[in-house]
């Protein structure tokens, strides 16, 4: 489960994200939960939820390369 992957960390006092392997065990618990998805998104992207919540289909390039 995600809450048991995050038990064991606490960000530091510059307010850091987790390293790469809670990444890693954050996204293999989340997969298949229902917001699994949006923890893939946010990990992946760095995006805040405030940016997210922003975003429109028109802000997204879905043409590769361009």
């Amino acid at each position: 489960m995600v809450e048991d992957a995050l038990s064991r960390w606490t960000p530091d006092r510059h307010g850091s994200g987790p390293d790469s392997s809670l990444t890693r065990r954050l996204l293999s618990a989340a997969r298949g939960e229902r917001h699994g998805a949006l923890l893939a998104f946010f990990l992946g992207t760095g995006c805040r939820p405030s940016e997210a919540y922003a975003l429109a289909w028109e802000d997204l390039d879905l043409d590769p390369g361009v």
